[in-house]
């Protein structure tokens, strides 16, 4: 044992020196392969990419989407990318009739009834002349959207595919085993069923449609009074407004509606829309509806619709 001490003492510095070489090596093999590691995931990743694009995902690079930051299903991208190539396809190709029986049923009903209806206010204005279009999906998950954006034909025109091109949102809607469009920026529509009241007036909020950038609500409101009630004075837009609980409010668009719209006969029951400044992202978030400035001969009332009751 003495002997060892003194062959330690006698050369502990090359002992250290060879210790601190080794656990140098050890750390320089344990880094480099880490960094082999990290290539050889990367490497499978590229190949499984290149291999996901070179498979039946025609659509794949107009698959990754702008907002969520993931791409779309790759079982349903095929699909909804033909989709869109076949509505917008007829379009720039002046097919309008064609083109109107791929809009989903509730597009139709929300907006466009007819086929003329629907050649007038979306197709005259987007496809006249020679038009292209491009798309990319802008959010996945819950509901599939994709921007499109519509321009002149640069080889016709000379200008610029970003000059003056139009753009639009594209819902992917599945019809039986296919699929149709909701466009104009219409999402879906949201069942609410939800109800307040005070002792004038009952408000049930039936339905909110919604569109990217906002949404449609339509109220059913019974007067219980022998008085003529309106539902506010319309004087501001921050008396009728959504909450999700906190300070944020998302106001409603009144002075789109008149004074007839408001206006409740005495114990009449009827049927009100009111377009709200909310994008479609939040509307999932709404925990109240408040009306707070609800006019009954010279007083002012209030309703609270609480989505938890």
């Amino acid at each position: 044992m003495h002997k060892l001490l003194r062959l330690y003492n006698q050369n502990r510095f090359l002992v250290w020196y060879a210790i601190l070489i080794i656990i140098f090596i050890i750390v320089i093999i344990n880094i480099v392969n880490n960094i082999m590691k990290q290539n050889n995931i990367q490497s499978q990743n590229n190949i499984a990419e290149d291999q996901e694009r070179l498979t039946a995902n025609t659509y794949y690079e107009e698959s990754k989407s702008i907002i969520s930051d993931e791409n779309v299903n790759k079982k349903y991208r095929d699909y909804y990318g033909e989709a869109i190539d076949e509505f917008y396809t007829l379009c720039v190709n002046h097919n309008p009739q064609d083109a109107y029986e791929l809009l989903s049923d509730k597009m139709k009903i929300l907006e466009y009834p007819t086929e003329d209806i629907f050649e007038k206010e979306y197709y005259n204005s987007k496809f006249e002349g020679n038009k292209q279009y491009s798309f990319q999906s802008w959010i996945t998950g819950e509901k599939d959207i994709y921007i499109v954006r519509i321009y002149d034909n640069m080889l016709e025109s000379g200008k610029s595919s970003d000059n003056e091109a139009i753009e639009d949102y594209v819902t992917i809607v599945p019809y039986g085993d296919k699929f149709k469009l909701n466009i104009n920026s219409y999402v879906e529509t949201m069942n609410l069923e939800k109800s307040g009241s005070n002792n004038s007036i009952k408000i049930k909020a039936k339905s909110a449609d919604l569109y990217i950038d906002y949404a449609i609500y339509t109220f059913e409101v019974k007067n219980n009074t022998e008085n003529t009630i309106f539902l506010d004075s319309r004087k501001t837009n921050d008396t009728i407004y959504l909450s999700s609980g906190g300070n944020k409010r998302f106001e409603g668009f009144l002075y789109e509606n008149n004074d007839e719209e408001f206006k409740i006969e005495p114990m009449q029951f009827k049927t009100v829309k009111i377009k709200f400044n909310i994008s479609y992202r939040f509307n999932k978030k709404i925990k109240y509806i408040f009306f707070n400035n609800i006019i009954n001969n010279d007083e002012v009332s209030k309703v609270l619709i609480n989505y938890n009751e």
